[in-house]
């Protein structure tokens, strides 16, 4: 039997996570994948911190060429600090809750590289299904991402991404389970996580939709060094103490948008890179 351990750490100012993981490609000779993870996860948001830990499996079989189904299981303890007293709502309070969650998942993938991608589609469909102990919430998530080259070496990328959650029998959406936008990996050129509904002290509290809109054009100076500029837009939805920022639904007319441009290298650890974007609506929109 093939095992493969996966040992990952992420060291930031914001975000300091643990993972390891054991997978084997053929379970008893089969063509399912079974992992099995464990994790910790210390995050810190402008409103709140939250530390995360936890471990689930997760099993996988390739039904075509470029199409993937998953089904996994996650349980998770979570607690939440860091949260004044004037600043304590219902959607945000110290507190520590559990959530244990059924994660099915549908991929379609034809890029032609998966690191450095000149053409193709990636679709991922995937639903958290949280009630089984703890927390009742769903979370549904869409991504979709394009490649097609244009011009010489010219390519053009495009990804879309549309997320929906909400708690049921009587329970509310968690804080930690909200979506948050802005920073390096969603809206380039503003404030990490600083897009969507505010407390009262103007720090985000995360919503229960969000829309983003990624496009690029991407040049590769060599195999492995990829420079860009883009174009992104997005926002967060959902209810706050402080609804100047968003509005409860999915609205095209309310995004954020920004401009820039970077680059992207294969790295022996991995792929890194760096971007510099500039807002193009300094001042979010006004109800």
């Amino acid at each position: 039997m093939v095992h493969r351990v996966n040992l990952t750490a992420s060291l930031s100012s914001i975000r300091t996570n643990f993972n390891l993981g054991l997978t084997e490609p053929r379970l008893f000779d089969s063509e399912i994948s079974l992992g099995l993870d464990a994790f910790n996860q210390d995050q810190n948001f402008l409103s709140f911190n939250s530390l995360t830990s936890g471990a689930g499996f997760r099993f996988g079989k390739n039904i075509s060429e470029y199409e993937n189904l998953g089904i996994g299981y996650r349980f998770e303890n979570v607690e939440v600090s860091g949260v004044s007293a004037a600043n304590t709502t219902t959607f945000v309070r110290n507190q520590t809750r559990t959530t244990s969650r059924v994660l099915p998942t549908y991929v379609y993938d034809s890029r032609d590289n998966f690191l450095n991608p000149s053409q193709g589609w990636r679709h991922m469909l995937r639903f958290d299904l949280a009630g089984l102990g703890g927390l009742k919430f769903t979370r549904s998530r869409y991504d979709i991402t394009y490649y097609h080259p244009l011009v010489g070496k010219l390519v053009g990328a495009g990804h879309a991404r549309v997320s929906f959650a909400e708690g049921y029998d009587g329970d509310t959406l968690p804080v930690f389970e909200r979506y948050f936008m802005g920073g390096p990996t969603t809206l380039r050129g503003f404030t990490i996580q600083d897009i969507g509904p505010k407390d009262l002290s103007g720090n985000p509290v995360g919503g229960s939709k969000a829309l983003l809109l990624n496009l690029e054009l991407q040049y590769p100076f060599t195999k492995s060094i990829r420079g860009f500029v883009f174009y992104d837009r997005g926002n967060v939805y959902g209810t706050g103490p402080n609804m100047t920022t968003t509005t409860k639904n999915f609205d095209l007319a309310e995004m954020r948008h920004s401009i820039g441009a970077g680059f992207r290298f294969i790295s022996p650890f991995g792929p890194m890179g760096f971007a510099y974007g500039v807002k193009l609506d300094r001042e979010p929109a006004k109800k």
